[in-house]
């Protein structure tokens, strides 16, 4: 059993290698299942609630606009600036973090996903929210 606030390190079925923050009671039948996450994954979960939950000590993250989802986030990224007034947040180290999220659930690049805020433009890639890999645009 590991304590409150420790990393796990494990890999998934595909042989990924995963972290996870333990911020609940470790439950072994949940990762004998198979499971990875303590919360379902879609592009429709608020960003707030991903983040409070994944990183619990971090203020910033508590400013994140409560009605943003996932899906709202990436399609804000080509408004540069304009991405972090959506948020509600302008940290480096959150956006940061929103962004290798929204490339791990939509299986985009995360260079592309910097590339669109940097230059405002498209990202270039249709989000594959399904899990199959993205296609190029």
């Amino acid at each position: 059993m590991r304590p409150l606030g420790s990393n796990i390190r494990g890999t998934t079925q595909k042989g990924q290698v995963i972290l996870l923050y333990a911020t609940a009671i470790y439950q072994p039948e949940h990762f004998a299942a198979g499971k990875t996450a303590l919360y379902p994954e879609t592009k429709d979960e608020r960003v707030i609630d991903w983040y409070t939950h994944t990183y619990p000590g971090d203020k910033p993250g508590r400013r994140i606009n409560p009605s943003i989802t996932f899906e709202q986030a990436l399609s804000a990224v080509p408004m540069g600036t304009g991405f972090c007034s959506l948020l509600g947040v302008d940290d480096f180290v959150l956006r940061t973090r929103v962004f290798v999220e929204l490339a791990r659930r939509a299986h985009v690049p995360y260079s592309a996903i910097d590339n669109a805020y940097v230059l405002r433009q498209p990202i270039g890639f249709r989000p594959s929210w399904s899990g199959c890999p993205s296609k190029e645009v």
